[in-house]
């Protein structure tokens, strides 16, 4: 008896601790946002760019996400590469932008990845 109490409590940490990230972001509603200006960029050795931009709009940040208000995307796609201008362009013209999350760290580790940016 007290060997299953344990097997029963142990499947509840592992099905507790098990939420996905599709879990907590099926659609936009739950997706992290941002807004603000393009406070700094960094380009990364493998393709990855990670910025910041204005707070944080909601408080679903992922748990790998461990920089507060920065984000991150792969320089690797065509859309990495026109997100790249955009945030450039919005720095150097001194425009807001809104930065919309992936709810996933899958171009770098320890930041959010960005979904889409759009100026203001």
């Amino acid at each position: 008896m007290k060997h299953s109490s344990i097997i029963i409590f142990l499947l509840f940490l592992f099905c507790s601790s098990s939420i996905k990230a599709e879990d907590l972001c099926p659609d936009q509603t739950n997706r992290n946002t941002s807004e603000g200006q393009v406070l700094s960029i960094l380009v990364h050795t493998g393709d990855a760019v990670m910025f910041s931009a204005g707070e944080r709009k909601n408080n679903n940040k992922m748990a790998c996400s461990k920089v507060e208000n920065d984000w991150a995307f792969s320089l690797k796609t065509p859309t990495g590469k026109a997100m790249y201008a955009l945030i450039l362009s919005a720095q150097a013209q001194g425009r807001k932008i809104s930065v919309v999350g992936t709810c996933d760290c899958s171009a770098w580790v320890d930041r959010e990845t960005a979904y889409y940016i759009y100026t203001k």
